[in-house]
């Protein structure tokens, strides 16, 4: 799962909890932009956002005052991210028109998925199947392929 850092919210994640930064892949900005184009697991993604939700909201919810923008910023791009994956159709067994190219690592339970680790059920890799139909609009289904047990250990490590 992509998100977009700035480089103060990549150093953000790594004072947070540097044993973690090791489970990221991370594309280093072009020389005109300050955004970090950043992959780890969904379990990671949600590792980090709990982490800068407890940083920056005191226990009664508010904002605490020393919290730096980055840490904001950080915390809507993770969220804006997770939101994505967890509202996806291919979770619910649905297609979407045009075609999209994304894997979605989930677990399925009941007839459905979820992204994240749930034991005892299966793990898998939702893989986008591209079609055309007959009027030339382009759809994206969702079709099971097995997930690899490193793929599974690197998300049971933060579930």
């Amino acid at each position: 799962m992509w998100v977009r850092l700035t480089t103060r919210g990549m150093q953000t994640l790594e004072r947070l909890d540097p044993p973690a930064i090791q489970h990221l892949t991370r594309i280093p900005p072009s020389s005109r932009r300050d955004r970090w184009d950043v992959d780890a697991p969904y379990t990671l993604w949600r590792h980090f956002q709990r982490l800068l939700i407890n940083e920056a909201f005191g226990p009664n919810g508010g904002k605490r005052r020393e919290v730096r923008g980055s840490t904001v910023k950080a915390l809507q791009a993770i969220t804006k991210a997770l939101n994505f994956i967890d509202t996806h159709p291919a979770l619910r067994c649905r297609g979407v028109i045009g075609w999209q190219g994304i894997r979605i690592p989930a677990w399925r339970l009941n007839g459905r998925y979820v992204p994240y680790p749930v034991i005892g059920h299966e793990f898998v890799i939702l893989k986008p199947v591209w079609e055309t139909s007959r009027n030339g609009t382009r759809v994206t289904r969702w079709e099971e392929s097995e997930g690899s047990p490193a793929e599974e250990h690197v998300h049971l490590l933060f579930g």
